[in-house]
């Protein structure tokens, strides 16, 4: 998410919730999660999309920390591998 690219944040969140109607597949990052949703938890934040959107898969990064994915009820930690 670009912040400086909204004049108001309230707009942009409310264009983001409209999108994810839309959207089989979501790649968001923790922070943007967070924004979304007002939830830290990042399970919980994915469960709030899956009730409110037609989203199947869900793909939570995690910078340097690898991903979490989620399938509605199914999600395991994807940690970076270092080799």
């Amino acid at each position: 998410m670009r912040i400086p690219l909204w004049k108001d944040l309230n707009h942009a969140k409310s264009r983001m919730e409209i999108g994810l109607i839309f959207a089989d597949i979501l790649k968001i990052s923790e922070e943007e999660l967070e924004f979304i949703t007002g939830m830290k938890d990042l399970e919980r934040g994915s469960q709030y999309i899956y009730e409110r959107s037609q989203t199947k898969l869900i793909l939570v990064t995690l910078g340097a920390d690898g991903c979490l994915p989620s399938i509605e009820e199914i999600r395991a930690l994807m940690k970076k591998n270092n080799t």
